[in-house]
């Protein structure tokens, strides 16, 4: 030991400096009381612990919020199933109630009337130049014959012209060729409607001398063999005089544009 302290006295002191200051360091308090050795020691701890708390809290908030992420995605996938599961299911229960209201509208056609009908889907319209011609989807196996009536509940809608074993033609009332004998349900007067390749029909052979109001209702008189007594026809919309007669614009009382389904007159009782 006395050999260093010759040998090397500059370390020695060195030495004993930093022991001093060690002694101090742990009897010595600073204005809170924490002695210097532990709040230097706590100086140099600081930092890296702070880092160390930073990545920790950093991972396990980004994992919570993954996991959360996780969750939540599962929840909307179900929403989603759940979703998708009563939308169809409304759907069915409209198309249902739809199906329930038209039989029981068919129906109720037939017992009025008194006649046997068949129902028949719309399955191609005609082209542009044939747009007043539609194919349905019965035929000569479900008891169709040519010149078969068609008919909705609203009115006639036109007669068959072609039938096949499985589907007819059918030649609109709108149609140029299309026609029906006619009456008018509050004065009686009968005349002839036919189409004009528009969207109405015209009344023709009403004497001028009559008065016939708008809004007046047009039935089937019969008279065609074709379509059963007292259909409705369509409404007047308006009268042009010619000649000794005059001629009444109708309204059809079936909007073509939207007809999906028909019934075809197979008996009359």
């Amino acid at each position: 030991m006395t050999e260093l302290v010759h040998r090397k006295p500059v370390l020695t002191l060195f030495g004993l400096i930093l022991f001093h200051l060690f002694l101090l360091s742990i009897q010595i308090t600073n204005e809170q009381g924490r002695t210097l050795l532990r709040s230097g020691f706590l100086a140099v701890l600081s930092p890296p612990l702070s880092a160390l708390h930073f990545v920790y809290s950093s991972v396990a908030s980004g994992l919570h919020n993954y996991l959360l992420l996780i969750e939540t995605e599962e929840t909307n996938q179900s929403l989603r199933r759940k979703n998708e599961e009563l939308t169809w299911e409304l759907y069915q229960l409209k198309g249902f109630r739809k199906i329930i209201e038209s039989e029981s509208r068919y129906r109720l056609l037939s017992e009025t009337y008194g006649f046997e009908v068949i129902r028949a889907a719309i399955i191609w319209r005609g082209y542009p130049m044939y747009s007043s011609r539609v194919l349905l989807n019965a035929g000569e196996r479900h008891g169709v014959r040519k010149n078969s009536a068609v008919i909705t509940p609203e009115g006639i809608v036109g007669r068959t012209i072609v039938t096949t074993a499985f589907s007819s033609e059918v030649e609109l009332v709108i149609d140029v060729n299309g026609a029906a004998g006619a009456v008018l349900a509050e004065s009686g007067l009968q005349g002839v409607v036919e189409g004009d390749g528009s969207d109405t029909l015209l009344l023709h052979f009403i004497p001028v001398s009559e008065k016939v109001r708008p809004g007046e209702l047009l039935l089937t008189s019969g008279g065609d063999r074709i379509y059963p007594r007292g259909l409705p026809i369509g409404t007047v919309v308006s009268a042009k005089q010619q000649g000794t007669y005059q001629t009444l614009t109708v309204k059809p009382a079936v909007d073509f544009s939207r007809l999906k389904d028909v019934a075809v007159v197979v008996s009359v009782h």
